[in-house]
């Protein structure tokens, strides 16, 4: 979940493939067909697929280079994703032939690259709390346009609305034809660990249970 599993360091299936898309990209050259990954805005992507052209001559140094690369992400996710799995799978015949102009590929390639991802900021007393996230969440190739659907929460509204301002300075800096629109909008609500409400409920838990309370805010 986006909300209280961002802090997790779980493997975000589709910032994992654009990090080899563009290590491919790169070195080799390589036509982007599609990119597919994610469902939900309010979902860690688990699952996404790249299809991609080749020159012949390259397949055995891309097997390679993966080779290099693929131990090296598992790698970083042994403790939260030890399953992960990345392959390559040679296609004999596929029916669309179509694939992103090289000046479009390479743009929208460096662009999801340094896309941030993951936990922005900690709050400033509860260090163990998320402040300030954005969860890259779902890219959907269609006929016309690539959707890039992402997710940002916050405790603070300032907090929200100033990495939304960075976004858009990081998509325009891009040099991509993008239209940005604004979905569902999820109100900050900034944890008070000190209010009446909360201390009246630590009393009276402890009166009923014998124990002290633990007091969250996610």
């Amino acid at each position: 979940h986006s909300g209280s599993d961002i802090n997790k360091k779980r493997g975000n299936a589709l910032k994992i493939l654009i990090e080899i898309l563009w290590k491919l990209n790169s070195k080799f050259n390589i036509a982007i067909n599609s990119i597919e990954g994610g469902n939900l805005t309010n979902a860690i992507t688990r699952e996404s697929q790249a299809i991609i052209f080749l020159e012949q001559t390259h397949t055995d140094q891309i097997y390679t280079s993966l080779k290099e690369i693929i131990p090296e992400i598992q790698n970083l996710y042994k403790g939260t994703d030890s399953d992960l799995l990345i392959s390559l799978d040679l296609m004999q015949d596929y029916a669309d032939e179509t694939s992103l102009s090289k000046d479009f590929q390479n743009k929208l390639i460096n662009l999801f690259y340094i896309m941030p991802n993951g936990p922005i900021s900690l709050h400033p007393t509860s260090k163990s709390l998320v402040h300030t996230s954005l969860n890259f969440a779902v890219v959907h190739t269609l006929e016309k346009f690539i959707e890039l659907k992402v997710s940002t929460r916050s405790l603070a509204q300032y907090d929200r609305d100033t990495l939304f301002e960075k976004l858009k300075s990081l998509i325009a800096m891009s040099g991509l034809d993008v239209k940005i629109e604004i979905d569902t909008i999820y109100p900050s609500w900034p944890p008070k660990f000190d209010s009446k409400l909360t201390e009246i409920a630590q009393q009276v838990y402890k009166k009923l249970f014998k124990e002290e309370v633990i007091i969250q805010a996610i």
